[in-house]
């Protein structure tokens, strides 16, 4: 719906970083990454809610700009609740549901590692540098814990 789109980050050519590390990515999911691995060591980064209306103009900001805003002076919750935001307005998820279980099976810590680059390898290249944020983030989080 028209509404939903105009609240909603779409992930547009315009908004990917066009080279680097971040390179294909849509700038809110490496902005939102950049921000949180700075604060991956805070109690319920991703459990506690951002402030809506804060979430709301950000969200309106990177819209608007189509390019990386400062996150700075935001507090960690509104910055993980609109990466949050931002992926769940996706059409189409960044795994399908086959490919978590995959990541998400049994395994050693070495095979794991080898294992999670055979499947990022098979994502289609347009979801792989966001895919690789979020897993560097994630990776952050689980050490800090």
């Amino acid at each position: 719906s028209s509404s939903s789109s105009s609240s909603s980050i779409a992930p547009t050519p315009v908004r990917e970083e066009r080279r680097g590390r971040g390179a294909g990515c849509p700038v809110v999911v490496s902005a939102c990454v950049s921000f949180l691995t700075q604060h991956v060591a805070v109690p319920g980064l991703f459990r506690l809610p951002g402030t809506a209306a804060t979430v709301k103009s950000l969200r309106k900001r990177f819209n608007h700009l189509g390019k990386f805003v400062d996150l700075s002076s935001v507090e960690c919750h509104d910055a993980a609740q609109l990466l949050v935001h931002f992926l769940r307005s996706l059409p189409e998820p960044l795994i399908d549901f086959d490919m978590a279980y995959s990541v998400l099976g049994e395994g050693d810590g070495v095979e794991d590692a080898s294992r999670y680059t055979r499947l990022l390898l098979t994502l289609d290249s347009s979801v792989r540098p966001s895919l690789e944020h979020i897993l560097f983030l994630l990776k952050a989080v689980d050490e800090a814990a």
